[in-house]
């Protein structure tokens, strides 16, 4: 028999730590658009409107092990369809100081 399993798809992520646990809060978020179809915004940015959040906890060494993991996916992933995927400035220094 097959399993069915909720899909979550998350376009925003924060990561907070302690001593004994590393919790992600992944979340599916999108602007906020009035009647008329436009993006509001408070104070001149985009109002964003979060439509579901998972938190997901591991301890420290497991969230290393799934950052490797996560990491080698990116890599292949790149490799396999000859892209690098665009990130802002920042954090593709980041990026290429982890990947030497």
């Amino acid at each position: 028999m097959e399993e069915h399993r909720p899909i979550f798809y998350a376009n925003s992520v924060q990561a907070a730590s302690n001593i004994f646990d590393v919790t992600l809060t992944l979340r599916s978020q999108s602007p906020q658009v009035d009647s008329v179809g436009d993006i509001s915004e408070i104070n001149g940015q985009p109002a964003i409107v979060v439509n579901d959040e998972q938190l997901v906890q591991m301890s420290p060494q497991h969230a290393k092990a799934f950052a490797i993991v996560l990491v080698e996916s990116i890599k292949n992933y790149e490799k396999s369809y000859g892209v690098k995927l665009p990130i802002p400035p920042e954090l593709q220094e980041k990026w290429d100081s982890i990947i030497k």
